[in-house]
């Protein structure tokens, strides 16, 4: 079978970083379409935090960017500092269903393709879209992998669901995931990855194939997990700062994690170097999200900065409407049902009262069928 590296050498990319050169820093990203203004918001983070000297080359998997938004994201880094390449890696997911569960979608599973397309880097930087940085990324590529697969943070969300009494995330932990231990769990919407190392040990096909099972919950990031167990360098838990989703991740999971990993967490929110907005719900989407300031500041710097918070005003305003409906039809339910009891009740006191078939009784009938022709 043809390997992806093979098919890859068609494509020429700006740079192919040494063993020795300190100064480049590949950075992959993955998105589609509809995702491009986030996208954009996340480079502009990165862009804006980047020192003098190094070279960051931003590496975009996807499958659907149209050619116009990519020479328009393009344009607007011109600086020879920062490099930005367009990945088309639909030939390299043909064939598989690549089936991301709840609101995580398919690109997520790009990740693995950086074991071919960026083979000849020694270690790789990959972010999650919905991510701003806060200081220079390339400290974070300085970190010391060693012979280690990869480095990450401890998911503090996963922990605290398993610390729970009777946990069901423990039980799918140690069952289907089959780790030793739950609380080395890695949260993976930030890694550097040992490329060289990750090679010797798994292929992109075999790590597709495992996705393909559909078995896993959290996609990608169970399978790295179980592929990395015991291999992984963990990073400062700053480097991948997951948000208040909701204002409930925190109350619903993460305070139950371990004391430490909860006081690493903690720790992280008063200075983070990467916030991490994953979940179902983001800053773009409502008003008044935890650190949804910090993501507003970036956005405000972009072209896309009207056009996210005009979508997320309309998706507001969609959300007020539902609700307003749900809540008539609940209260007319109430007026209906509040009359139906009524009816009832002035009927039983009509029989009791009224003598029937005398003129008081025939009128009552009367305005009793009225009522319920008109108010059902």
């Amino acid at each position: 079978m043809e390997s992806l590296g093979q098919k890859q050498k068609e494509h020429r990319y700006p740079y192919r970083k040494s063993q020795t050169d300190d100064t480049h820093i590949p950075i992959v990203l993955a998105a589609n379409q509809k995702y491009v203004p986030i996208l954009h918001v996340c480079i502009q983070s990165i862009v804006q935090y980047a020192s003098s000297g190094n070279m960051y080359e931003i590496y975009v998997f996807h499958t659907d960017i149209e050619p116009e938004s990519q020479k328009l994201m393009q344009r607007l880094y011109t600086d020879a500092q920062v490099t930005i390449c367009f990945v088309n890696v639909k030939s390299h997911v043909a064939g598989y269903k690549l089936e991301a569960k709840q609101h995580i979608t398919t690109e997520t599973f790009y990740r693995f393709l950086i074991l071919e397309i960026l083979q000849d880097y020694p270690k790789v930087i990959y972010l999650d879209c919905d991510i701003i940085a806060c200081c220079d990324i390339a400290k974070l590529y300085d970190t010391e992998i060693g012979d280690n697969l990869i480095a990450a943070a401890i998911d503090p969300d996963f922990a605290g669901q398993c610390n729970k009494p009777d946990s069901e995330m423990l039980t799918y932990c140690k069952e289907v995931l089959k780790l030793e231990n739950p609380f080395t769990y890695f949260q993976a919407g930030v890694l550097v990855l040992n490329v060289a190392q990750l090679n010797k040990r798994i292929t992109v096909i075999e790590l597709l194939q495992m996705a393909d099972t559909g078995i896993y919950r959290f996609s990608d990031q169970d399978i790295l997990n179980i592929v990395c167990e015991g291999k992984v360098a963990y990073l400062d838990m700053a480097w991948n700062m997951l948000f208040d989703c909701d204002h409930s991740r925190f109350k619903d999971a993460i305070q139950f994690a371990p004391e430490l990993i909860l006081q690493s967490y903690q720790l992280a929110r008063k200075k983070p170097c990467l916030i991490h907005y994953a979940g179902f719900l983001k800053p773009w989407m409502r008003l008044g999200e935890d650190f949804g300031y910090e993501f507003w500041t970036i956005a405000r710097k972009t072209i896309f900065y009207e056009q996210l918070f005009g979508e997320m005003l309309l998706q507001m305003m969609e959300q007020r409407l539902q609700q307003v409906l749900q809540e008539k039809e609940q209260v007319q339910q109430c007026v209906l049902n509040w009359k139906g009891k009524m009816l009832v009740r002035v009927k039983k006191v009509a029989k009791a009262v009224l003598p029937e078939g005398s003129g008081m009784w025939n009128c009552a009938v009367k305005v009793y069928l009225w009522i319920t022709s008109t108010h059902r």
